[in-house]
Parts: structure tokens; sequence; C-alpha cells
């Protein structure tokens, strides 16, 4: 995992990641992306969300999207990972993304760079649109973090999109203290 985690950071750096803007997404500007403690998430006033109806669970932490235009993108969840098939877990993790977005609407919220070199969409996904941008509230409405926080993923951080790297620590660590998922005994 860490050799996983390291090679990625790598290609990151070395120009890996593209951006290729998708016609009605709105990326967010990049002076202003910094921790979630420098600021806070957006919500719909903002419009740096981007509101997508889910066609399909790939797996725990991808989704294909219906755009607003009708198009359909794959959706690949930034600063989680979790198992992949045939993994311990992956099963679970699959299931739990799928109870909690099957044919529903959600909103995506994107970072720096839009896509990964398989030319997945990058977003941070909204379960209900972001009211305060409260700590409780990302715990509740983000399922990145809500993976984390059960234990069906663990963090994977591949800067520049790094808006709440600091968070999702926090959530890990929390999910191995009280022995979530993943890090069951």
């Amino acid at each position: 995992m860490r050799e996983k985690l390291l090679a990625l950071v790598c290609l990151a750096s070395l120009g890996g990641c593209s951006v290729t803007p998708h016609p009605n997404i709105q990326l967010p500007d990049p002076s202003t992306s910094g921790s979630p403690l420098e600021s806070s998430p957006p919500t719909d006033a903002d419009n740096r969300l981007t509101q997508v109806n889910v066609a399909r669970i790939v797996d725990g932490d991808t989704v294909r999207v219906t755009m607003p235009d009708g198009s359909e993108e794959r959706v690949r969840f930034i600063g989680v990972d979790t198992p992949e098939r045939a993994r311990p877990f992956f099963e679970e993790a699959t299931d739990y993304t799928r109870s909690t977005l099957a044919g529903k609407s959600i909103f995506l919220e994107f970072d720096v760079t839009q896509r990964d070199r398989y030319g997945r969409l990058l977003a941070y996904v909204w379960t209900d649109s972001p009211a305060s941008g409260s700590e409780a509230e990302i715990r509740t409405k983000m399922l990145n973090a809500r993976l984390l926080l059960d234990g069906y993923a663990a963090t994977m951080t591949v800067p520049p999109n790094v808006r709440y790297v600091e968070l999702f620590r926090v959530f890990q660590q929390e999910a191995r203290q009280k022995e979530r998922g993943l890090w069951a005994g």
C-alpha cells in the first residue's frame, strides 16, 4: 500500500495528472484551495458543486454518474482508497457505497486537478449539499469522509488535491482506534 501511494505521489509530481475541463464543470480557484481548517467546503451558492445522478456503482471508491448535460462520467473519490476486486473487504466497501449512493442525486466538489491519468473525474462526493462546512457536516454528508470513519477505506493523498487531507488523516486514525472495518482486530 505504501509503495502504491509513493508511486502515485511521484506520478502526480511528474505531471501524471492533467486537467481537461468538462464543459459543465466549474473548477475551484487553486489559490483558494487549502486545508479544511483554512477554508470551508463550498455551498450551492458558491457554484462549485455539480449536482449529478448516480448511474452505477463501480466499486467502493468509483461510480458512474450522469452529468447535467446527459453525458456519463466515471468519478473517482479524492483522498480515499478502498480495497480492489479479489481483496479482503472489497465486497463490504462496494456494498457500503452502493447502499449509500445507488440511484441517488449527489453533489460533486472538485479540487485542483479535475481528472486522473485514466480520464476519471476526481471529486469529493456529498450526499447532501453542504450548508455550513463544519467538521460535523463533513462527517455526515461527505461520502469520502464516511468511508474513512466507518473503516471502508484508507487515506490516499495525491497532491495537489489536498483540501481535506488533515481531516481525512484524523478520520482514519479514529477508525483505527475504534477498530472499524479494515482496522477490526
